[in-house]
C-alpha cells in the first residue's frame, strides 16, 4: 500500500530511487491519519496483486471532500506519478507548520473571546495579550467548543498552540498542562493578524483554509515572541521545563563550603594560639613561636 509506482514497477531490477518514493510513502501515511479505519482500495478485494495494478494505472485513495483543500493538494503532489513533480520533505514539512500556524491563529481568535481570564474585569482590546489564564480553564474551553473530547487531547492541542506561536505560558518556562497555577496568554500579534476582515481581502497572503465563511489572515510571522521564550520548543516537547536541578546543585555548594569550614577548624584547633592582633607570641617548654597576620 505504501510503495510508489516505480518501485513496483521495478524496470527489472533497473530503477534508480531516492527520496520522491520517500514522498509517496509518507502522502499514504498522512491519508491514513486524515482517514481512520478506512480502506484505501475498496475495490482491491485486498489483494496486493490488485492494489499494485490500481497504483500503476494512477488511482489513489480517495480523498474526503472535507478535508481542507491545501491538505488535499499536499497528498495529490506527493503521491504524483512521476516522482519528478512531488516535493521535497523540507517542502513539506514548511506547507505543514504554515497551515498549522494559520488554524492555530484562527482557533486562538475565537476562544480569546470566551476563555475565562484571571483578571476581574475584561481588559480592552489592547491589553488583551496581558490577560491571563489557567491551564485548567483553557482546557475546558477547548472541551466545551469541541475542540477535544479528553483532557489529554486538549493538552495535546495546547501544546499545538504553543507550537506555533499562537500561547505563551506566563513565564515561558513551562509547556502547556491541565494545572490551576500554571498561566498562561495568547500572542497578541497572532490576535492581531487574524481580527475579520470588514472589507474583501485584497492583499496576498491571505489563509486558504476552511471554507472561507470567516475572513482571517493568516500569519507565520511571530509577533511578541523574544529570543528568550523558549514556548515553541516546550510545546513541542524539546525542552525540559525548569525544575529543582539548580536549587538542588546549589544547596551541594553550600554544604561542601560548610564542610570544608569544619574540616579547616578540626586541623588548626589547639594548634596555635589566635589573637585578632596584628602579632602574637606563644611561648612554650620546647621553645618560642611567633605569628604574624596581616590585617587587610
Amino acid at each position: 500500500d505504501y510503495m510508489a509506482p516505480e518501485i513496483i514497477d521495478g524496470k527489472q531490477g533497473q530503477a534508480l530511487y531516492t527520496e520522491t518514493a520517500d514522498i509517496y510513502s509518507l502522502a499514504i501515511t498522512l491519508w491514513d491519519i486524515l482517514h481512520p479505519g478506512r480502506e484505501k482500495f475498496p475495490n482491491s478485494n485486498q489483494n496486493h496483486l490488485n492494489i499494485f495494478r490500481m497504483v500503476l494505472d494512477g488511482q489513489r485513495p480517495p480523498i474526503d471532500p472535507e478535508i481542507p483543500q491545501t491538505l488535499q493538494d499536499l497528498l495529490e503532489n506527493c503521491w504524483n506519478s512521476d516522482p519528478i513533480f512531488r516535493p521535497s520533505a523540507k517542502m513539506v514539512v514548511a506547507v505543514l507548520e504554515d497551515m498549522q500556524e494559520d488554524m492555530c491563529g484562527q482557533v486562538s481568535h475565537e476562544l480569546s473571546g470566551v476563555v475565562s481570564y484571571l483578571a476581574t474585569l475584561k481588559p480592552k482590546k489592547s491589553a488583551i495579550s496581558m490577560s491571563t489564564f489557567s491551564g485548567v480553564a483553557l482546557v475546558q474551553c477547548f472541551i466545551d467548543h469541541d475542540y477535544a473530547f479528553e483532557i489529554e487531547e486538549a493538552v495535546r492541542f495546547g501544546n499545538s498552540l504553543m507550537d506555533a506561536g499562537c500561547l505563551h505560558h506566563s513565564k515561558h518556562n513551562q509547556p502547556f498542562e491541565n494545572s490551576v497555577t500554571a498561566t498562561y496568554t495568547f500572542d497578541s500579534y497572532q490576535l492581531e493578524m487574524n481580527e475579520p476582515l470588514e472589507d474583501t481581502m485584497t492583499a496576498a497572503g491571505g489563509s486558504t483554509l476552511g471554507d472561507g465563511s470567516g475572513g482571517y489572515v493568516g500569519t507565520s510571522i511571530l509577533g511578541d515572541v523574544s529570543a528568550t521564550c523558549a514556548c515553541r520548543k516546550l510545546g513541542q516537547g524539546h525542552v525540559k521545563p525548569k525544575g529543582l536541578r539548580k536549587k538542588f546543585f546549589r544547596n551541594r555548594k553550600d554544604d561542601n563550603q560548610m564542610a570544608l569550614a569544619v574540616n579547616l577548624l578540626n586541623q588548626t584547633g589547639g594548634d596555635m594560639d589566635f589573637v585578632g592582633y596584628p602579632s602574637t607570641t606563644s611561648s612554650n617548654a620546647t621553645g618560642t613561636r611567633t605569628l604574624t597576620m596581616h590585617m587587610t
